[in-house]
């Protein structure tokens, strides 16, 4: 009887985490929100450190997306923001997670990838969106990211992510639709070490 009463806790713990999962779900672009999302990167941050893997971060900003809306009016803006949500789900795995963080800013964690990978996926998923035409000819709608991992750059999510956020605006200062991760460290010779 026990036995019973333990599993039946547990399909409600996971159905109730399922429901709170689905209306943590951005209306607009069907993404994960904030509060879902730090759910989940918990686990993910648990998992990583008894693993001892990374976790790496790439936070996405629309350009110059309120001049945009004001071009195009919100309900093209809404269409971009869709379209460049649903561009994203589509081009990362089944264990990434794809986050609307906030108006026009997008996050997404990449599971036991490697910092300099995942610099290069977050590099072709900015070239992806720029591929999907939007904006106008004079004005194309673009973005930049940063991109940080745990725990090279900080021991917890907030550190790792404001150090990624420190990279996008040195994106957009380096003049928008770029994405900066960290620099490779170069390994060194045998004759740099001395030997």
């Amino acid at each position: 009887m026990l036995g019973g009463h333990g599993v039946a806790t547990i399909a409600i713990a996971l159905w109730a985490r399922h429901l709170r999962l689905m209306v943590g779900t951005d209306q607009l672009t069907g993404l994960l929100q904030r509060r879902p999302f730090y759910e989940r990167i918990e686990e993910e941050l648990q998992r990583a450190d008894i693993g001892r893997t990374t976790l790496s971060i790439a936070i996405f900003d629309v350009d110059e997306f309120k001049r945009f809306n004001d071009q195009l009016g919100h309900l093209e803006g809404d269409r971009a923001l869709q379209r460049i949500g649903e561009q994203l789900r589509k081009a990362v795995r089944t264990t990434d997670l794809v986050s609307r963080y906030g108006g026009e800013e997008f996050v997404i964690a990449f599971p036991r990838m490697d910092v300099q990978l995942a610099t290069r996926r977050a590099e072709a998923l900015r070239a992806e969106i720029a591929a999907l035409g939007l904006g106008t000819e004079d004005a194309p709608l673009t973005i930049s990211g940063g991109v940080a991992s745990w725990p090279a750059d900080g021991t917890t999510f907030e550190e790792v992510l404001r150090r990624a956020d420190e990279r996008l605006y040195g994106a957009k200062a380096a003049g928008r639709n770029l994405v900066i991760g960290p620099r490779p460290v170069p390994l060194r010779s045998a004759s740099d070490a001395g030997v």
